[in-house]
């Protein structure tokens, strides 16, 4: 799901419920997020991607694979809230930078799972697998955030955030 989580968010820039509820009138009057947004929330959820890959590195050899991910989890599934309900560009950012603490954790720990602690005759497979998990997320992003283009209103973009929570 990380490749989900990620991949929806360098995509909701374009859609229409999106930019007229977080949007800024230009010259024309046409709603659009700014640049500078746009950089602050792509940039945001990368900044908290490294802090939670830091702090995996520490924690995981400290409390284990299994807690760690749980606790991951957890944060998640709290963390999706702010993006659900943002009312603001700075929610947003704050909400992406947030999220990004488990997916850090989640792209280190996954890959140092399926490399170290697997049985040696899967961890090939896994290591492939973790790759390949990303891939589909993707995938997965790109559909849920087309299926969710005929939605009503802030359901638009407020659906494929909630989804996440499955």
């Amino acid at each position: 799901m990380e490749g989900m989580d990620v991949g929806l968010v360098n995509n909701f820039f374009g859609q229409p419920a999106y930019k007229a509820k977080f949007g800024v009138a230009g010259a024309n009057g046409v709603k659009a997020i700014p640049a500078n947004w746009q950089t602050a929330i792509n940039n945001g959820q990368q900044a908290g991607q490294i802090v939670g890959l830091l702090f995996n590195g520490w924690a995981q050899s400290r409390y284990g694979s299994r807690k760690i991910y749980m606790g991951a989890m957890a944060m998640m599934f709290g963390t999706i809230f702010i993006l659900v309900f943002a009312n603001s560009l700075g929610m947003l950012v704050a909400g992406n930078i947030v999220c990004g603490l488990p997916w850090g954790v989640f792209q280190t720990l996954t890959t140092a799972y399926a490399a170290e602690i697997a049985p040696v005759a899967m961890r090939g497979y896994l290591t492939s697998w973790v790759s390949m998990c990303w891939g589909t997320g993707s995938f997965l992003a790109a559909g849920v955030l087309r299926a969710s283009l005929g939605l009503p209103g802030d359901w638009a973009w407020r659906v494929p955030y909630m989804l996440q929570w499955v």
